[in-house]
């Protein structure tokens, strides 16, 4: 699946939305207890007053002639088989929300998990959106209704949802049952029986009280606070920020064709890939990485739809061999078990920017291969620091990055690029 941005879709006509409804009266619902990722979330939400989402972009031959009722159908169908994309944020009472969001403190706020027949999906007319990106945040938010974007134009089908319910991965998933429901062509099983959002959210809990380990804290996030002097760190080079946020540039390119792959590349990505980094900017290079944590391939969770990621701190140094990356990495496996709430409570860190200096990685040909004409895309809203997100398909490693549009940036993250590019490429 390619990784992009609204911008660059190609869309060659009317965008058609479908706008979910929801029923009155649903705070009566199952209430859920919303993780630290979901607290956090929301103050940013409500603080900054627009949505934080993730979308996928899916070209379906043929999809601009499937009758609106069936597509809604579609839509309706993914709401129901995952809880996590029913949830909703309620306010504590009915003062306490003005608008969609709400934007200047956090206001008591419960979260309930809907009933599909609770919701129910329009066909609106199409036309042709000044801002398709501020179109998809205003319907992503998850303030009273789930945070949902549903929408075609022409053959391509546009689902979106607010961060507040998917992680990446989530996304990867719906793209496929999307393409399944659409096509009609099955594409590499995911496992059955898969355990619902809440389900593995309680199970994790209850394991959770009880996996604190100060030496394994110590081992994992005591050596990288010791490195960075107790903060979060940005990106290790001034980028002419200034400490405010600016609006966000971004590239998206391809790193390494599949011609173009290497042996050490292709035997390690993600290490190769965090030390190319570190060689190119010449230090050592401490960041934050995501780390999905629905397990290994057969666990009982890996195809749950919902927020299953934490954080893990990782240290990249300019050497031949990506030895420390591999260390860090493997670390952060050990250490993926460890509250992120209880660590950064711990450890008292400070968060010198306001955007956090990071970078993930998606193997996509090892969750079943591409879905044929899937894209990823999110929301991009002002930066201060650099996002990174590489990912492989069977094309070849491919980059998006986002970070604050400066004059400084503006000629050097064009030669940082490029850098990176030909660093990779002599990897023999």
């Amino acid at each position: 699946m390619d990784i992009t941005y609204v911008d660059l879709l190609d869309l060659d006509a009317p965008v058609e939305e479908f706008r979910l409804h929801s029923a009155s009266d649903l705070a009566e619902r199952p209430e859920i207890v919303p993780t630290f990722n979901h607290r956090n979330h929301l103050n940013a939400l409500f603080t900054q007053g627009r949505s934080t989402w993730l979308g996928i972009a899916l070209n379906v031959p043929g999809a601009r002639d499937l009758p609106s009722a069936e597509l809604g159908q579609v839509f309706s169908d993914l709401l129901s088989s995952h809880d996590a994309l029913r949830w909703a944020v309620f306010p504590a009472d009915s003062s306490s929300f003005s608008s969609p969001f709400f934007s200047s403190s956090t206001p008591p706020f419960s979260v309930h998990c809907l009933h599909p027949s609770d919701l129910s999906v329009e066909a609106l007319p199409a036309e042709s959106p000044a801002d398709l990106t501020a179109l998809i945040s205003h319907a992503c938010s998850p303030i009273s209704s789930p945070g949902a974007f549903f929408g075609r134009s022409g053959d391509t089908v546009l689902v979106s949802f607010d961060h507040f319910h998917v992680d990446m991965i989530s996304m990867d998933l719906l793209a496929r049952e999307l393409y399944v429901a659409l096509r009609g062509e099955e594409l590499a099983s995911e496992k059955e029986n898969t355990p619902s959002y809440s389900t593995v959210l309680e199970q994790r809990a209850e394991v959770e009280d009880h996996t604190w380990s100060e030496q394994l804290a110590d081992e994992v996030w005591g050596e990288f606070f010791a490195e960075t002097s107790g903060t979060v760190p940005g990106f290790p080079v001034d980028l002419g920020a200034h400490g405010t946020t600016h609006p966000a540039a971004f590239v998206v390119t391809t790193l390494l064709s599949a011609e173009q792959m290497n042996s050490k590349v292709d035997a390690q990505p993600f290490p190769e890939l965090l030390t190319a980094v570190a060689r190119v900017l010449g230090r050592r290079v401490p960041m934050l990485i995501p780390m999905h944590t629905r397990g290994k391939n057969g666990s009982a969770a890996h195809s749950t739809v919902g927020w299953l990621v934490g954080n893990a701190p990782v240290v990249a140094e300019p050497e031949e061999s990506p030895d420390t990356a591999k260390m860090w990495l493997r670390r952060a496996v050990a250490g993926q078990g460890l509250s992120i709430e209880k660590v950064l409570a711990h450890y008292q860190a400070e968060f010198p920017s306001a955007t956090i200096f990071s970078a993930s990685f998606v193997d996509f040909t090892k969750r079943g291969g591409a879905v044929p004409g899937a894209s990823y895309i999110s929301s991009r809203g002002p930066v201060d620091s650099v996002q990174m997100w590489f990912s492989r398909t069977e094309t070849g490693i491919q980059l998006r990055m986002c970070y604050p549009d400066t004059h400084f940036t503006r000629e050097f993250m064009p030669e940082f690029v490029d850098s990176l590019r030909a660093e990779l490429a002599g990897r023999r």
